[in-house]
C-alpha cells in the first residue's frame, strides 16, 4: 500500500502530506462552490419571482393605458371621415419575458360598422393607415417632447373632405409643435405658415434639388396647380386665393 502511495503522490510522507492537504482544500473549494450555486439558484427564484410580479403590474398599467389610447385614437379616427372606424390594442403574451415585459402590443381596425377588428397592417388601405398614423400623433402630442413633427405624405391615399380634416388636425399639432409636411394636396398646404416649394433641376447632366420659399402670389399659382393640373383660370385662381383665406380663418380659431 505504502508503495502504490508514494508511486501515485509522492516518493515522501511529506510529499504525500502535501498533496492530500491540497486536496482538503481543493474539496473545501468544491463545497463552497456549491454552496455559491445554490446561494444564486435561490437569489435566481426569487428574482424570477420579482420579475413575474412586476411584468403583471406593467401588464395591469398597459391595459389601462391602452383602453384610454385606443378611445382616444378612435375618436380621431370619427373625426377623419371614418364615421364607424373602430382602433383596438391588443396586448398578447410572449413566450418569455424580456427587457419590456411579457406584452406584445398588437393594433386592430376595423373601417365599418359589424366588422370584426382585424390586424391594423393586414386590412388598412394606404389612406386608412396615412390617417390613422395622424390620429396616433394627435394623442401622443401631449406626451411627446419632440419639438418637431415631420409627415411624409401622411395625405397619401386620401383627397376631397377627408383632406380638409387631416389639414385641420395637422395645423392643431402646428399650433404646438413646429411641423414639416409633404404634401401634394392643396387642401394641406393652404395651412402652412411657410409655404416651401421643391424642385429637382437637371443641369450640365448633374441633378440638383433647388427649395424656395413662395411668396403669397407664387403660393396662389402653386395651389391653383395642385389643385387642377395646369388649367389655369380665373376661377381657379379665385378658388386657391378662397382656400387660402379659408385655412386662415380655421388657423385663427386655432390658436
Amino acid at each position: 500500500m505504502w508503495y502504490r502511495l508514494k508511486k501515485k503522490y509522492g516518493n515522501t510522507f511529506a510529499k504525500i502530506e502535501d498533496y492530500l492537504s491540497v486536496s482538503k482544500e481543493q474539496l473545501n473549494e468544491l463545497s463552497l462552490i456549491t454552496d455559491r450555486i445554490d446561494n444564486k439558484k435561490s437569489q435566481m427564484r426569487v428574482i424570477s419571482e420579482t420579475l413575474k410580479k412586476e411584468a403583471k403590474e406593467l401588464t395591469f398599467a398597459r391595459a389601462l393605458i391602452a383602453d384610454k389610447f385606443e378611445k382616444l385614437v378612435t375618436k380621431h379616427i370619427r373625426d377623419l371621415a371614418m364615421p364607424q372606424g373602430k382602433f383596438q390594442i391588443i396586448l398578447a403574451k410572449k413566450p418569455e419575458i424580456g427587457p419590456n415585459g411579457v406584452d406584445d402590443a398588437q393594433f386592430y381596425f376595423t373601417a365599418n360598422l359589424g366588422q370584426e377588428a382585424r390586424l391594423l397592417s393586414k386590412v388598412a388601405s394606404g389612406g386608412e393607415l396615412s390617417r390613422i398614423a395622424l390620429a396616433i400623433k394627435t394623442v401622443l402630442l401631449e406626451k411627446s417632447g419632440v419639438p418637431t413633427m415631420v409627415f411624409d405624405e401622411i395625405d397619401t391615399g386620401v383627397g376631397g373632405v377627408t383632406a380638409q380634416k387631416m389639414a385641420e388636425k395637422i395645423a392643431i399639432i402646428a399650433n404646438v409643435r413646429q411641423v414639416l409636411c409633404i404634401t401634394h394636396l392643396a387642401q394641406i398646404a393652404t395651412f402652412a405658415d411657410n409655404h416651401l416649394y421643391i424642385e429637382k433641376v437637371v443641369e450640365n447632366n448633374k441633378t440638383s434639388t433647388l427649395v424656395k420659399t413662395l411668396e403669397r402670389e407664387e403660393r396662389i399659382t402653386e395651389i391653383m396647380r395642385m389643385a387642377g393640373g395646369n388649367n389655369i383660370s380665373e376661377a381657379s385662381r379665385t378658388n386657391a386665393e378662397q382656400l387660402l383665406l379659408m385655412a386662415e380663418k380655421i388657423k385663427d380659431g386655432i390658436n
